[in-house]
């Protein structure tokens, strides 16, 4: 049996990433206490359920469960050995318990070659807003079970609040699908240069000037089915990581130009 450990998981990881290298410790040359907290039983070691619940009323969320017949909540915090911090909001539905929110976060330093500079990353590993039992207005994208929440702006308000007070300079995530990508990409970008490029060509070359929800589902299933192809040969979807900067500073650093370097032409296959 492979047991995993937290040397494995960020090797590994990072060996899937480009320009980005991955520390579950302090490199020598950081500054700040971004993991000089008590780990107990609090989100990221810090933020009780009592807390997280008020910040779910400030937000507005609470409420908007309540207008959708979701009024029996339950949040349920954990955490794991390989520093990964878990949030969930439950809620009976159908005689059994469904999530109305999930997140996975997990805090780290990054390296970005490029730059050759560390920054204190707030990961999100995994973020699912869905309302259990409520009719698709489209289609299903895919990976989701039920419809979505509407509620991902209230949700990353939150995901800043946290990143920001726990000291760190990047929220990043790691899109597994298309729709996941661009859906996010008005908050985050690629930190590569290349994927960034290789991005901007796809939604050029595979989409329309204003897509719809539904376009941006069937590319998503079109990248899952094998269906794109990149000057002519299959282009599967690839693991890249995006980012948020949190200060006008490392956005500065990190902030991608232009880049007009030949990324090819993406299609479909007949």
């Amino acid at each position: 049996m492979r047991i995993e450990t937290p040397q494995t998981r960020y090797h590994e990881l990072s060996e899937m990433l480009s320009g980005v290298k991955l520390y579950e410790r302090h490199p020598q040359n950081c500054i700040g206490d971004f993991y000089d907290f008590i780990r107990d039983e609090r989100f990221c070691g810090r933020w009780s359920p009592e807390e997280i619940s008020q910040l779910l009323a400030d937000t507005g969320c609470i409420a908007h469960w309540d207008s959708l017949g979701f009024s029996d909540l339950r949040i349920e915090i954990g955490h794991d050995f390989n520093n990964q911090y878990e949030l969930s909001v439950w809620t009976r539905f159908a005689d059994c318990d469904e999530r109305l929110l999930y997140l996975i976060v997990w805090l780290e330093y990054i390296e970005i070659e490029r730059l050759s500079v560390h920054y204190p990353t707030f990961c999100v590993e995994h973020l699912r807003l869905q309302l259990p039992g409520k009719a698709f207005d489209q289609t299903p994208m895919p990976g989701q079970d039920y419809a979505s929440s509407g509620l991902l702006r209230r949700v990353f308000g939150m995901i800043k609040l946290w990143a920001t007070q726990t000291g760190a300079a990047l929220i990043t995530e790691i899109p597994q699908y298309f729709h996941t990508a661009y859906l996010f990409s008005p908050f985050f970008e690629y930190i590569d240069p290349e994927m960034a490029a290789l991005f901007r060509a796809m939604t050029q070359d595979l989409l329309p000037a204003q897509p719809t929800k539904e376009d941006i589902t069937r590319l998503s299933f079109e990248f899952e089915n094998g269906r794109i192809t990149r000057n002519g040969e299959l282009y599967l979807w690839p693991t890249e990581m995006q980012g948020f900067a949190l200060s006008h500073e490392v956005a500065a650093q990190i902030r991608l130009s232009d880049n007009r370097r030949d990324s090819g032409v993406f299609s479909r296959k007949d």
